[in-house]
């Protein structure tokens, strides 16, 4: 049977691999634009599903983008980061959301959490408890690894299982949150930022189109310095020299 093989980039720049049979195709993509997702680029088709770690590797290799291989031996799939995003936050090198930069009124913008669904950004400029005084509590805020390593995200939860047991978490203190319906708890973003910056491993931001997700910056620079070094040995070799 034959299978159109896609690589699609989530909102949150992961990029993952997909095969769809030719009659559902564009099905199978328009419901994937309608979940927001960035970009997606047809690797090719192939007669049968490739569940081989190398076959797949090979046919990202066919992207028109490099691409960086998020590996870890605990994952749950694999996922990728293209390499031109990757330089981008490298160049950045900032944890700090700008999500809303340029406008007048970032006091409003928090993360908000809520049990046993992933932290969500919100924005509060015309919640009517914008004009009342709000119910505050403190908590103290975690970043840890998800399912996708190294990306992490946040958590409020001091037990938190969303994620495998024994995966790096780190606390990063404690903040004021404001309390809304019973299990709701927004932490103001600025909180969120400045407390990013006391991380003792340096995180970069992900992505700016949803709820904040960091990948350490050490991880990140050498990831992309070996595949670069990589690239250029295999440019060599091809031009006829040998690199030792």
């Amino acid at each position: 049977m034959l299978y159109s093989v896609y690589l699609i980039e989530h909102p949150d720049h992961v990029c993952t691999v997909h095969y769809f049979p030719p009659e559902e195709e564009e099905k199978r993509l328009n419901w994937m634009r309608h979940l927001g997702i960035l970009r997606f680029e047809k690797l090719g088709v192939v007669d049968h599903l490739r569940n081989g770690f190398d076959e797949e590797v090979a046919l990202v290799q066919r992207s028109s983008r490099p691409m960086l291989l998020l590996e870890h031996w605990l994952n749950d799939g694999r996922s990728y980061m293209s390499v031109d995003h990757a330089k981008k936050m490298l160049a950045a090198d900032s944890s700090d959301y700008s999500w809303m930069s340029g406008r007048d009124s970032g006091n409003h913008a928090f993360i908000r959490f809520v049990p046993y669904f992933y932290p969500s950004l919100v924005f509060r400029s015309y919640c009517v408890a914008d004009f009342e005084i709000p119910t505050t509590t403190p908590v103290r805020l975690f970043i840890q690894e998800t399912m996708i390593r190294p990306i992490c995200s946040l958590s409020i939860v001091s037990d938190d299982d969303t994620y495998s047991k024994g995966d790096w978490r780190e606390s990063l203190g404690e903040v004021a949150a404001e309390v809304g319906h019973p299990g709701i708890i927004d932490v103001r973003l600025s909180d969120v930022s400045d407390l990013i910056t006391e991380c003792s491993r340096k995180m970069l931001l992900v992505s700016d189109e949803m709820a904040p997700k960091y990948i350490p910056r050490n991880w990140l620079e050498s990831a992309v310095s070996n595949l670069d070094l990589r690239r250029s040995r295999i440019e060599n070799e091809s031009a006829g020299y040998v690199v030792h």
